[in-house]
């Protein structure tokens, strides 16, 4: 690791940790989104010996771990290349990252060549070495459908699940059905040329982008459809639930009695989601939310002052007291106006500012529709105020 690596502002990985108020910080990208007992457990121990215990879901199907010393941020890489979470060089593990279908190979409205498809991808990833430039928060995908809706996976590039076959999509534009074969090479041309533009080519930002790489690459473009609303908490297809950690963030105990589901499942193992919850066998363990109506799950909340210098107030308690009191979509609490933990528009987004908050109408960072109200101030708009919500 360089120096350089270590700088603020971005988001952080196995390789390139960073500094936080309650120590350094470092992401996992679980290979497929899938977990076994053995890396649970190792997981759940690194964050009791190395760090404070704290560990995170992100919105991308990754495992944050927190408060680690910086002395120790190097061994736990080595720990953790070698018990199959990442892949020896940084370039290799950010290639290899595909989101996948949660619940592939086991809900029966999912494309069934959902993960053998993902698994090819990744390895003809990881090995195209070729593919360099792209953004840090660049996202590849397979999207097999199914409970958990065509549309649903964010990402910049990946392959949907369409009759006929699989098409190729980019942010919100899609090519026609092609062979699995086709539609993995196509991906693979469409990466090649996004990275020799650069980090800012992402499909998912730029609808240009999107566009333009299936036309250069000669395929059709055509918008997607937004996809059907779901909650990844509760019972789901394949004889499995989905359960979640109050705003994505848990505690090493609690992680680690997710080994016991790990081992019910068929293949071994608990699959991570971009939602920030776990699809698991068998019962759910204590300390998760297991009802899709629990009012938690309709709001968003980053760590505040206990993790972050630039949080300006404790939302994560904040959020919890206004959960009880929100029904209108999603509410983003967020500690600065960098909105780490929802970037998206949500049906309101309150910005801690001074011991007040901002209110706006729109994503993290826009222009505030009321400025500088109380916490009083802001129950009182929340009483008043529902919005329809806004699909992640």
């Amino acid at each position: 690791m360089t120096s350089s690596s270590l700088r603020r502002g971005w988001c952080p990985d196995l390789f390139a940790p960073m500094e936080a108020k309650d120590g350094w910080i470092v992401r996992l990208r679980p290979p497929l989104g899938r977990l076994s007992a053995d890396q649970i457990a190792m997981i759940a121990q690194a964050a009791t010996c190395h760090g404070n215990g704290v560990i995170e879901l992100t919105n991308r199907g990754n495992v944050q771990l927190r408060g680690f010393a910086r002395t120790a941020v190097d061994s736990f890489a080595a720990t953790a290349i070698g018990a199959g979470l990442s892949a020896r060089s940084a370039a290799e593990d950010h290639r290899r990252a595909v989101l996948v279908s949660p619940l592939a190979g086991l809900d029966p409205a999912c494309a069934p060549q959902t993960f053998p498809i993902a698994r090819t991808l990744s390895a003809r990833l990881a090995a195209a070495e070729d593919i360099v430039g792209l953004s840090a928060k660049f996202g590849f995908f397979v999207d097999g459908g199914g409970y958990f809706p065509l549309g649903g996976l964010p990402g910049d590039l990946g392959l949907l699940a369409a009759e006929g076959g699989w098409a190729l999509r980019a942010g919100g534009w899609q090519s026609e059905a092609l062979s699995s074969e086709q539609a993995i090479s196509a991906l693979l041309g469409a990466a090649r040329r996004l990275s020799e533009a650069g980090v800012e080519a992402r499909p998912s930002r730029d609808t240009q982008v999107a566009r333009d790489v299936l036309i250069n690459s000669g395929l059709s473009a055509r918008h997607c459809r937004e996809p059907n609303a779901f909650s990844p908490v509760g019972s789901l297809p394949g004889n499995v639930n989905g359960i979640a950690p109050a705003f994505g963030r848990t505690d090493a105990a609690h992680f680690a009695s997710l080994c016991a589901c790990a081992d019910a499942a068929d293949d071994g193992c608990v699959r991570v989601t971009p939602w920030r919850s776990i699809v698991i066998a068998g019962a759910p363990p204590d300390g998760f939310i297991t009802d899709p109506a629990d009012p938690l799950l309709s709001v968003r909340a980053c760590i505040g002052t206990v993790g972050c210098v630039r949080a300006e107030a404790d939302v994560d308690a904040v959020a919890r007291m206004l959960a009880t009191e929100w029904s209108g979509g999603v509410l983003h609490v967020s500690g600065c106006a960098k909105g780490c933990a929802h970037p998206r528009t949500a049906a309101l987004t309150l910005v801690a500012h001074g011991g007040q908050y901002d209110v706006i109408d729109g994503p993290p960072g826009g222009a505030a529709s009321l400025s500088m109200q109380t916490l009083e101030q802001v129950r009182a708009l929340l009483a008043t105020r529902g919005a329809g919500e806004t699909q992640e």
